[in-house]
């Protein structure tokens, strides 16, 4: 049976080959579902990665902008790998939308990273998903302070 960080690498590669093929609705749908056949991603970690990969892209556009918010000026969405910008969308949205604990939306992340991308995306990814939890976290202590 698959883990959740199983079903998220998997995530990553729908978001990774999306982000290179540009492909159609139907087209994705059916490359998603052979994945996740493929990757044994079944029952409720596959209804996990379902929700997550609907969520993501719904909120797609928004998590772009905080991505480009946290980047550094050296960095841009063209600037980083296909790879890296992946896991950050999915590491954004873990953090901002699904509201996931910082240091498993993290850990996550940083192990995905490990395993796919350099020594520099691990610093990539740590410090941009780092300062957007610290961002969060800020929001939630000054909504709880106004109530």
């Amino acid at each position: 049976m698959a883990t959740r960080t199983q079903a998220r690498e998997t995530i990553v590669s729908l978001l990774y080959s999306q982000d290179i093929d540009n492909s159609d609705q139907e087209d994705f749908e059916r490359w998603k579902n052979e994945l996740l056949d493929h990757k044994k991603i079944r029952n409720k970690q596959r209804e996990f990665a379902e929700k997550v990969i609907q969520g993501l892209f719904l909120k797609l556009e928004k998590i772009d902008k905080i991505m480009v918010e946290y980047l550094d000026q050296n960095w841009g969405l063209d600037n980083i790998g296909k790879v890296e910008k992946a896991v950050l969308r999915l590491g954004i949205y873990e953090l901002v939308f699904a509201k996931l604990d910082k240091g498993i939306a993290i850990s996550e992340a940083i192990g995905i990273v490990k395993k796919y991308g350099s020594e520099k995306s691990l610093r990539l990814i740590n410090g941009v998903l780092d300062s957007v939890a610290n961002s969060v976290n800020q929001k939630k202590e000054q909504n709880t302070e106004e109530k």
